[in-house]
C-alpha cells in the first residue's frame, strides 16, 4: 500500500502496465496443456502474473476504501451544511440517524441522547417504524448505549441477542431481527451529547465486518460539534424569546394591572357613596370582575414566562379547564389562589388534575348549567378544589362512580370531598386534603 502524503493510499504502479499479460499467459497455458516442460521465462511469466494480479487487487481494494472514505466525508459535510441553516434539533438528529444508515449500509440505525448514562432517551430511528411509547419504556439505562457515554469509547457486538450488556430493540413492533451492532458516542468538546448506534440482521454480518469504525467514529464526533452548534443557537433563540415575554410581562404589570387596580379602587370609594340597590350591585360586580382580570393577566404574564412544552401544576390545570371550555357551551371560570406550583406536593398533583377533569365531565354531561366555577386554592396546610355550577343539581339516587372515585383519590391523602345539590340549585364539589404530616408533605417553598 502506496502514499503521496496528501490524498490517502494511492493505487499502485510498478511498470507493468505496457506488458501484454493476455497473450503470455495464453502461451504458458499452451504449453502446459500439450504436456512440455515450463522453462525458465515461463516461471518469470508466472510471477510476472501474480504480482500483477496482486497490484490489481490492491488497488481495487484501495479504490473500494477510497470511495468509502468520499461516502462518510459528503455525509458529514452534508450534516454540517444542514446545521448550519435553521434546522430543529429533532430533524437534524434524523438526519444524522438517516445518512449514517445509508453511509454504512446498516440495516437500522438510531439516536440515544443524553449525557447521563441513567437518563438516556431513544430520539430518533432510520430503517425501522417509530413508537414513541415503546422507544421509550426501553430500559437504556442497561444497554451498550450507557455504557458508551459511561466510558466515551465505542462498542462493537456480533450479536446482541446473546450480549449481556445490550438492549436489543428488536423486540419493537415492525423492527427486524438484529445481530451486530456498532454504538458510537457523539462526542462534542463539552463532553458525550448522545449515542449513534448502527445495526444489521444476522445474515449481513459480513457487511459489519467489513466497516472501518473509524470512519462512522469520525462522523459522530463531527456530527456532534455541528449539533452542538444547533443547539446553542436554539437556546440563543429561546433566550430571546423570554427577554421579550419578560419585557411584555413587566410592561402589563407596571402598566396595565397598575391602572386597573387605580379603577378598582376609585369603584370602592364611589360604592360607598350610592345607596344599596342595584347600582351599587352592578359597582360591586364591576369590582369583581376587575380583580378577576388582574389575577387572569398575572396568570397570563407567568405564562409568558413559561416556555412551550415545559409544563408545571397551574399550567396543567389551565390546559384541563380550556379543554372543557372546548367542549361546553361556557367557559368556565378559572381561580387559582396561593402557591400552588411550589406547595402541592408531586403524589398529590396528578389526583388533583384527575378530580377537576372529572368534575367538569360531569357538569359537562349532566349538569346544563349556565355558569360554571373552577377554584383551586392553597391556604396554609390545606389544598381545596371546588367546582360549582348553578345547573339542574344531582337526583338523590345518583349513582355515584365518578364521586366515588374522587372520594377513594381524597382518602388516599387523608382528605375528603363534600357535595353539595339541591333540584335547580346547582352544584358544588369541594376536594380538600391536608398539607401536613399524615396528609401530604408539603414540597417547595
Amino acid at each position: 500500500m502506496h502514499s503521496d502524503g496528501e490524498g490517502g493510499p494511492q493505487p499502485r504502479d510498478d511498470g507493468l502496465a505496457e506488458v501484454d499479460f493476455d497473450h503470455l499467459l495464453r502461451e504458458v497455458l499452451a504449453r502446459v496443456h500439450g504436456g512440455q516442460d515450463l522453462t525458465q521465462v515461463d516461471d518469470s511469466v508466472v510471477v510476472a502474473l501474480a504480482s500483477a494480479a496482486g497490484v490489481a487487487i490492491e488497488n481495487a481494494t484501495l479504490y473500494e476504501e477510497a470511495e468509502r472514505r468520499q461516502a462518510w466525508l459528503s455525509a458529514t459535510v452534508e450534516i454540517t451544511s444542514l446545521l448550519s441553516e435553521d434546522t430543529p434539533t429533532d430533524t437534524a438528529l434524523q438526519a444524522v440517524a438517516d445518512r449514517a444508515r445509508s453511509v454504512s449500509g446498516a440495516d437500522v440505525a438510531w439516536v440515544v441522547s443524553g449525557s447521563d448514562p441513567q437518563d438516556l432517551h431513544l430520539e430518533v430511528v432510520a430503517g425501522a417504524p417509530v413508537d414513541r411509547e415503546a422507544m421509550h419504556a426501553l430500559p437504556m439505562e442497561k444497554s451498550l448505549a450507557s455504557l458508551v457515554v459511561r466510558t466515551g469509547l465505542p462498542v462493537s457486538v456480533d450479536d446482541l441477542a446473546t450480549d449481556p450488556r445490550a438492549v436489543d430493540p428488536s423486540s419493537l413492533d415492525g423492527w427486524p431481527q438484529l445481530g451486530p451492532m456498532m454504538a458510537l458516542p457523539l462526542r462534542s468538546g463539552s463532553g458525550i451529547e448522545g449515542v449513534i448506534s448502527l445495526a444489521w440482521t444476522p445474515e449481513r454480518i459480513d457487511a459489519f465486518r467489513r466497516l472501518d469504525p473509524r470512519l462512522p467514529t469520525s462522523f459522530a464526533e463531527q456530527a456532534a460539534l455541528a449539533l452542538q452548534v444547533a443547539r446553542s443557537r436554539e437556546d440563543r433563540k429561546r433566550m430571546s424569546l423570554l427577554e421579550d415575554r419578560d419585557r411584555i410581562g413587566r410592561d402589563l404589570h407596571d402598566f396595565v394591572i397598575q391602572r386597573l387596580f387605580g379603577v378598582g379602587l376609585g369603584l370602592e370609594s364611589t360604592v360607598r357613596m350610592v345607596p344599596a340597590g342595584e347600582p351599587a350591585q352592578r359597582l360591586r360586580q364591576a369590582i369583581v370582575d376587575i380583580d378577576d382580570t388582574i389575577k387572569d393577566i398575572r396568570r397570563a404574564i407567568f405564562a409568558l414566562g413559561t416556555l412551550e412544552g415545559s409544563t408545571d401544576l397551574q399550567t396543567e390545570i389551565e390546559i384541563l379547564v380550556d379543554r372543557a371550555a372546548a367542549t361546553m357551551k361556557l367557559r368556565p371560570k378559572l381561580r387559582l389562589e396561593g402557591p400552588i406550583r411550589t406547595t402541592v406536593p408531586a403524589a398529590v398533583a396528578p389526583d388533583l388534575l384527575a378530580v377537576v377533569g372529572e368534575a367538569l365531565t360531569n357538569v359537562s354531561r349532566h349538569a346544563r348549567a349556565s355558569t360554571v366555577e373552577v377554584r383551586v386554592v392553597v391556604d396554609h396546610d390545606t389544598l381545596e378544589v371546588i367546582v360549582a355550577d348553578d345547573g339542574r343539581g344531582m337526583p338523590p339516587d345518583v349513582l355515584e362512580s365518578g364521586l366515588h372515585n374522587m372520594r377513594e383519590r381524597a382518602a388516599g391523602h387523608g382528605g375528603g370531598l363534600g357535595v353539595e345539590s339541591g333540584a335547580g340549585a346547582g352544584t358544588t364539589l369541594t376536594w380538600s386534603v391536608p398539607l401536613v404530616e399524615g396528609g401530604s408533605t408539603i414540597q417547595g417553598g
